[in-house]
C-alpha cells in the first residue's frame, strides 16, 4: 500500500497540485486554501472592500470587553446582548473604513519603522524600561489579539489619526471673529418679564363628550396598549445548592491549618530617603553628582538621618530625617516600591532614579501581620467549601435541567425531579419590567423567542450573572390591541384641555404684547401679573428658565429709548412676555492667555464640524452594500 502511495506521487498531477499549494501557501497563506473550498460573501462591503463577518465578531468582542472593563469587577456580562452591539460595531466599521480609505486617497501613509518605534516605546509592553515580547504577547492575547492583528490595528488607527488630525489642525478662527464672539459671549441684557400661567386658564377649560369622541375616532391609533407577558420560571442557583451542604468541624478545621501554613501578611516597611531632585536648576548628571557625594559621606560614617536633613529636597520628610514611616506595596511609584521591598533591614540602595529625581531609600524595619484567628474566617472558610463541593453538583443539575426543560411541555416535572420552586413574574413588556431580572437581556430575548411566545415551549437555559440558571415558560400573553374609548377619555380630556390652554395662553400672551407696544408697559400690568425687572442678564443666567433665556438673546437690540418685545413658550404651556430694553458689553477683559484658549476652542469645535461634514459627504458618496 505504502508502495503504491509512493508510486502515485510521482505522477505529474500530484506534483503540479503539490507545487500550487506551496505557491498558495507562500503567496496567500493557510486561508486562502479555506477559501478554495468556497468562502461565504462578506456581509458589508465599502466601495469595493469587504467588512467580513471575522471583522464585525471581533468588533464585538473588543467592544464588550471595553464596555465589561468600564462596569467594573461586578459586571454582569449577561447585560450586554451580541445583537444590541453588532448594529453599532458595524456603522463604527464602516466609519472607520471610508475614513481610512480618504486618508489614503490623500496620501497618507504609515511606515513599518514607525510601527516597529511605537511598539517598542509602549511602556506597557516594557519591563525594566525594556522591550519585552512575553509581555507584548502575553497582554495582546488578554485583549483577545495576534502580534499581526494589533500591527494592523496600531496602522489604521495611527492613519486614521493622521487624518482627523490634520483637519482638525488645519481649522482657525480668524481675530475678528473672536472678538466678535467674545463680546457676544460676555453680553448683557436688561429686560421686563412678565408671565401668562396655564394653570389660571386650564380649570376653567370644559371638555364635552362629543369633543372626546371626535379626537378619538381621529386618533385612535395612539391609543393602544403595550404587548405584555407574564412567565413561570425555575432558577438554579450554584449558591442555592451551595447553601444545602453541611461541612463537618473538621473539614473545616483543616481548611483553617493549610491556609495558616500558606498566609503572607500584607508585608509593609519602614523606610526613610533622601531626594535630590532633577529640574531646570539641576539637571540629570548634576543630581546624580550630589547623591554620589552623598553616599561618600555616608559611607565615611555620616548619619542617614543626619544627611537627609541637610541634603533631601523632599519637604515632606527631610526635617524628619527622610522618614517616610510604614510603607506599604501599592503606594509608591514603581521604581521606587522596587527598590524598597529588595532591602535587608538597616540596608541602604543605590541611587534610584524616578519622575522626581534621585533617592538613596533606607529600610528601617519589617512589619507583617499575623494570621486572622479562626472564628474570624469560619463563614468564609464553610462558604468556600459549600461553593468548591456544589460546582459538580452545579454542573450535573444542569445539565440534567437542560434535558427535563426539552423533554417536558411545562415546568412541571422540573420541578419535581430538581425541586426547584416554580415562580411567576408579573406582567412585562419588550422593554422590560421593573426588576433585575425581567430587565436582563438575554432573559429579555428568551422571553419573546418564538420559542416561549408563539410556540408555548420551555425555552433553552438562560445563563445569569453569579452561576444562575433560568428556564421560562409562558403563563399569559397580553397582545397589543386597540384602547376603549372609556379607558382613554380622561387622558384625552386633559390632552385637550392642555392643549387648548396652552394655545390660549399664547393668544393672551400675543395681544399683551401688542397692547404694550401701542400703550406702553404700564397698561398691561396687574396685581396677579406685575412685570419683573432683570437686569445684567448673561447667558448663563442659573436662575431663568433655558427657555426665557434662549429667547431674550435671540432677541434684535432695541434702539435707544426703546424696547424689544417676545413672546415665549414654556415647558409647562405657560407664556412669558419678554420686554427688552438695554443691551450692554460685559465688563469681563479677557488676557491674551484667555483669548487664545478661546480660539484653540472655536477652532477645534469648527475642526469637528468639518470631520463630521466629511464623514457624512464620504457616506452620501460611498457604494455600501449590505447583505
Amino acid at each position: 500500500m505504502l508502495q503504491s502511495f509512493r508510486d502515485n506521487t510521482q505522477s505529474i498531477i500530484v506534483k503540479i497540485i503539490v507545487g500550487f499549494i506551496i505557491v498558495t501557501f507562500a503567496l496567500f497563506g493557510v486561508d486562502s486554501l479555506v477559501g478554495l473550498a468556497g468562502r461565504a460573501a462578506a456581509p458589508i462591503t465599502v466601495n469595493g472592500v469587504d467588512i467580513g463577518e471575522a471583522q464585525i465578531s471581533e468588533g464585538i468582542d473588543m467592544q464588550r470587553r471595553q464596555l465589561l472593563s468600564q462596569m467594573g469587577e461586578n459586571a454582569d456580562p449577561s447585560l450586554l446582548d451580541d445583537n444590541l452591539l453588532r448594529g453599532a460595531v458595524i456603522q463604527n466599521l464602516i466609519d472607520r473604513e471610508l475614513l481610512r480609505q480618504a486618508a489614503e486617497q490623500h496620501g497618507l501613509k504609515v511606515s513599518d519603522q514607525y510601527l516597529d518605534s511605537s511598539i517598542l516605546a509602549t511602556r506597557e509592553f516594557q519591563v525594566e524600561g525594556q522591550f519585552d515580547r512575553n509581555q507584548f504577547e502575553a497582554l495582546l492575547r488578554n485583549v483577545g489579539m495576534s502580534p499581526m492583528m494589533y500591527r494592523d490595528y496600531l496602522r489604521n488607527e495611527t492613519l486614521l489619526s493622521q487624518g482627523r488630525d490634520a483637519l482638525l489642525a488645519s481649522s482657525f478662527v480668524l481675530k475678528g471673529e473672536l472678538d466678535k464672539i467674545s463680546q457676544l459671549d460676555q453680553q448683557k441684557r436688561n429686560f421686563k418679564y412678565l408671565e401668562v400661567s396655564i394653570a389660571d386658564v386650564k380649570g376653567s377649560i370644559e371638555v364635552n363628550e362629543v369633543v372626546v369622541k371626535a379626537y378619538y375616532d381621529a386618533n385612535s391609533t395612539q391609543f393602544k396598549s403595550d404587548e405584555q407577558i407574564s412567565l413561570s420560571y425555575v432558577e438554579l442557583s450554584k449558591r442555592a445548592i451551595a447553601e444545602s451542604i453541611v461541612i463537618e468541624e473538621t473539614e473545616l478545621q483543616s481548611q483553617y491549618e493549610r491556609f495558616v501554613v500558606d498566609y503572607e501578611g500584607e508585608e509593609a516597611r519602614k523606610a526613610a530617603h533622601i531626594l535630590i531632585v532633577v529640574n531646570d536648576q539641576t539637571d540629570e548628571s548634576q543630581a546624580l553628582a550630589k547623591v554620589l557625594d552623598i553616599i561618600k559621606q555616608i559611607d565615611a560614617g555620616k548619619d542617614f538621618s543626619t544627611a537627609a536633613k541637610e541634603f533631601s529636597e523632599d519637604p515632606g520628610s527631610a526635617e524628619d530625617g527622610g522618614n517616610l514611616g510604614v510603607v506599604e506595596q501599592g503606594v509608591m511609584v514603581p521604581e521606587f516600591e522596587e527598590a524598597l521591598f529588595a532591602l535587608n533591614v538597616g540596608q541602604i540602595s543605590e541611587p534610584i532614579r524616578t519622575d522626581f529625581g534621585y533617592h538613596l531609600i533606607q529600610l528601617n524595619a519589617i512589619e507583617g501581620t499575623e494570621a486572622p484567628a479562626f472564628e474570624s474566617l469560619r463563614s468564609q472558610l464553610e462558604m468556600e467549601q459549600k461553593l468548591q463541593k456544589a460546582e459538580t453538583e452545579f454542573v450535573a443539575q444542569s445539565e440534567q435541567l437542560d434535558d427535563l426543560r426539552f423533554s417536558s411541555s411545562d415546568l412541571q416535572e422540573v420541578s419535581d425531579v430538581l425541586k426547584l420552586e416554580i415562580r411567576e413574574t408579573s406582567l412585562f413588556g419588550r422593554e422590560g419590567g421593573e426588576d433585575s431580572l425581567t430587565q436582563a437581556p438575554r432573559f429579555l430575548a428568551a422571553a419573546f423567542s418564538d420559542e416561549v411566545l408563539a410556540k408555548g415551549e420551555n425555552s433553552e437555559l438562560i445563563e445569569l450573572g453569579d452561576e444562575r440558571i433560568v428556564v421560562v415558560h409562558l403563563k399569559e400573553h397580553k397582545p397589543v390591541r386597540n384602547l376603549d374609548l372609556s379607558d382613554v377619555t380622561e387622558k384625552i380630556k386633559q390632552q385637550i384641555k392642555q392643549q387648548q390652554a396652552s394655545d390660549l395662553v399664547k393668544t393672551q400672551a400675543q395681544a399683551l404684547l401688542s397692547k404694550a407696544e401701542k400703550e406702553g408697559l404700564q397698561s398691561v400690568e396687574t396685581a396677579a401679573m406685575p412685570w419683573v425687572s432683570h437686569a445684567d442678564v448673561g447667558r448663563g443666567g442659573s436662575d431663568l428658565s433655558p427657555e426665557v433665556v434662549t429667547a431674550l438673546f435671540k432677541m434684535a437690540k432695541p434702539a435707544d429709548g426703546s424696547v424689544s418685545y417676545a413672546v415665549v413658550g414654556l415647558s409647562d404651556g405657560s407664556a412669558g412676555v419678554i420686554a427688552l430694553d438695554a443691551v450692554s458689553k460685559g465688563a469681563v477683559e479677557f488676557d491674551d492667555a484667555e483669548l487664545k484658549g478661546m480660539a484653540d476652542l472655536l477652532a477645534g469645535r469648527l475642526g469637528q464640524h468639518d470631520y463630521r461634514n466629511l464623514l457624512a459627504n464620504l457616506k452620501a458618496t460611498a457604494v455600501i452594500e449590505r447583505l
